[in-house]
């Protein structure tokens, strides 16, 4: 196998436990804390993980994303609103549901 390309100096720092820390990638520093994905200024927010899926800042103001997963907890559908209004039609939420129990 051969790769081309611009090197990377790419390092991790985790907990005792595995939760993830810092990621330096090229001097480009990401601090996780609890969930929370802080930008290379370390005291910005960027995306706030939850167990529905995410909320990432866009200028100040946050879009979800919503996951749905597999009873193994692998993602198998993702999807957000449109960026104008931030709700979600039952419509949407019940076909997305419909097609998860198809692909279980």
């Amino acid at each position: 196998m051969r790769a081309t390309g611009t090197a990377v100096t790419l390092s991790y720092t985790y907990y005792a436990t595995g939760n993830k820390l810092v990621k330096n990638s090229n001097g480009t520093v990401r601090n996780y804390i609890d969930g929370i994905e802080y930008k290379s200024d370390g005291t910005t927010i960027d995306i706030i993980h939850t167990e529905q899926g995410i909320a990432r800042d866009s200028g100040g103001t946050y879009s979800y994303e919503y996951n749905l997963s597999c009873h193994l907890g692998n993602l198998r559908v993702a999807f957000y609103p449109p960026p104008h209004n931030q709700s979600i039609g039952v419509f949407t939420v019940r076909m997305l549901l419909d097609l998860e129990k198809n692909l279980l």
